[in-house]
Parts: structure tokens; C-alpha cells; sequence
């Protein structure tokens, strides 16, 4: 079961991609017209360098950044200004992203 969530998550994380980078470029009218492209592959390398780690914690660390990122998609650009609003929307995946990050400790770099 854990194979097929996991094959599931990784397939959606390109959607994903593109979808918290054109949020991101449609909530910050600073960027170029090339961020959001350039937003997408730092991204897509991100959580695919955390899904080539062995280690089950960097797996847990690519789920919950998807997680959050997926629910946060779910906001609009004010709310996303306001960490309240953010806290009350996604406080869930928040926490559990603040846990993979800490239980990660270092484990997912790419040097080791």
C-alpha cells in the first residue's frame, strides 16, 4: 500500500510543481516571466532528490512538502499573506512538515 501512495505522490508532485509555482508567480507580481519555469524544475529536483535518498526519512520529508504545498494550493495570494489564515487552513500539514524537517536531521543530503 505504501508503494502505490508513494508512486501516486511522486507522479503528483510534478502537477504540484506547477501548480504552487503559478500560485507563486501569480501572487508576487515582482517575478520575471521566467520564474515560474525556473520555479518548477528547483522544485521537481527538490522532492525528487528526497524521494532518491534511502532513508524513510526523507520519504516522510518529500510526502509532508507535498502535503503542505498541496493544501496551501487551496488558499488564495491574501490568505497566504496571513500566517493565521495559513495556520488555520493547513495548521495540520504545517505541523507535520515542522516534525519531518526536525526528525530529518540532516539525513537527506545529498552528500552523504
Amino acid at each position: 500500500m505504501r508503494l502505490i501512495i508513494l508512486a501516486l505522490l511522486a507522479f503528483g508532485s510534478g502537477c504540484t510543481a506547477n501548480q504552487v509555482c503559478a500560485q507563486r508567480q501569480e501572487c508576487n507580481d515582482k517575478l520575471e516571466a521566467d520564474s515560474q519555469a525556473v520555479c518548477v524544475e528547483q522544485y521537481n529536483r527538490g522532492i525528487n532528490s528526497l524521494r532518491a535518498n534511502s532513508e524513510e526519512e526523507c520519504l516522510i520529508l518529500a510526502d509532508a512538502v507535498l502535503a503542505f504545498d498541496n493544501c496551501l494550493l487551496q488558499l488564495d495570494c491574501n490568505d497566504l499573506d496571513d500566517q493565521a489564515d495559513v495556520e488555520d487552513a493547513c495548521g495540520n500539514e504545517q505541523d507535520d512538515l515542522r516534525d519531518a524537517i526536525d526528525d530529518e536531521n540532516g539525513e537527506c543530503s545529498s552528500f552523504e
